[in-house]
């Protein structure tokens, strides 16, 4: 029986795990889409930061420029603004051509390039880097947990091993002796009238009507049965596909430890990344505050006097460098949190990102 079933089985099992490789595939590629969304945004904070940084450098030149004018500065003292202003100018081009490429990526992946009036449309992007509600807190021992339960990788990878197993206990059956039993049992009906072979006189008349009654009527019945018995002495063939599937079975479980072992270290990587991304982002915070008093300090001195505008000019990149550095640290946040998404498979954190979790393997708040 089970040899006659085998076949059926595998090709359930085998079912299972290429839907099981289905779904994984498409939990990548939308971790892929979502990873080119941030990197689109990240993209466009960091022009925005460029062309505020120009701003400022524009009003330096004006203000220096008016100043040399009325003769409060020297000639030699405007070209620290006019070179400042230049460098910033090539840091917006140099934006501006990142936010096309990040675009153009975005567009490539979800297939916009493919419709000549959707190509050219401008991409709405919805979500902002900053963090909205409380951030995420995340328990590694339940986020391990519900990411061995729900991978879809690890249920591939166990089909598979059902598969060998299915394959090997199916060879063990070929080394077998083989018996078979089978039977029969018919009725038959006689037609056709019957006469005497002596005298040529007729003895029955007959029909199709009496062949049906006899058929049916088992007046004419008939049986029997064989059993047969098949042994075969060293079955090359079934020692060989015996061998086959138990390499096959060890290889399987070998792929199997290694898919665990990778989603732990993915989940592990993913727990500390966002750990590591909250605390950079708190820092990052700090730096800008603390950026933008110095660049007011420094500000008010220049007005007084007391400073030359070197030190406006410095304290204004370093608001610039301050603010790209708290936008890494915030798109760092939503990726990481991407990241811890696609490590448990919470399909729900990464198709729905205006939806926010107080804790991640525990109560939802939104």
């Amino acid at each position: 029986m089970f040899a006659n079933t085998a076949a059926l089985i595998v090709a359930r099992r085998g079912l299972a795990q290429s839907r099981a490789g289905f779904e994984a595939l498409v939990s990548d590629a939308i971790l892929q889409v979502v990873n080119q969304y941030w990197s689109a945004v990240q993209a466009r904070g960091n022009l925005d930061v460029s062309r505020e940084s120009l701003k400022l450098a524009e009003t330096s030149y004006n203000r220096d420029k008016r100043a040399l004018e009325l003769g409060a500065l020297g000639p030699l003292d405007i070209y620290r603004s006019q070179s400042e202003m230049a460098a910033r100018h090539v840091q917006v081009i140099q934006s501006e051509y990142a936010v096309t490429q990040a675009e153009d990526v975005l567009r490539l992946t979800i297939g916009l390039n493919q419709d000549s009036q959707l190509r050219d449309l401008p991409l709405e992007l919805t979500e902002k880097p900053e963090p909205s509600g409380e951030l995420i807190n995340a328990n590694e021992e339940e986020l391990l947990a519900k990411a061995l339960s729900g991978r879809r990788e690890l249920e591939a990878a166990t089909a598979a091993v059902d598969i060998d197993g299915t394959n090997i206990r199916y060879a063990h059956n070929l080394l077998h002796p083989d018996l078979n039993l089978t039977g029969f049992y018919q009725s038959n009906g006689l037609g056709g009238k019957q006469y005497d072979l002596t005298t040529g006189q007729l003895i029955s008349p007959g029909g199709l009507g009496s062949s049906f009654g006899q058929l049916f009527g088992f007046g004419y019945p008939g049986y029997g049965g064989t059993l047969t018995l098949n042994w075969h002495i060293k079955n090359r063939a079934a020692q060989a596909n015996l061998g086959t599937a138990l390499v096959a079975r060890t290889r399987d479980l070998y792929n199997a430890r290694q898919t665990q072992e990778a989603i732990t270290r993915e989940v592990s990587d993913a727990v500390h990344q966002l750990e590591e991304a909250k605390l950079a982002m708190d820092a990052g915070k700090a730096s800008m505050d603390l950026a933008q008093k110095s660049l007011a300090a420094d500000q008010r001195k220049y007005e007084l006097g007391a400073e030359t505008n070197f030190f406006v000019l410095d304290s204004q990149a370093s608001v610039a460098e301050s603010q790209l550095v708290l936008l890494q640290t915030q798109i760092n946040y939503q990726l990481a949190r991407v990241a811890l998404s696609h490590a448990t498979r919470r399909a729900r954190l990464v198709s729905c990102p205006d939806r926010r979790t107080n804790e991640v393997g525990g109560k939802t708040r939104r």
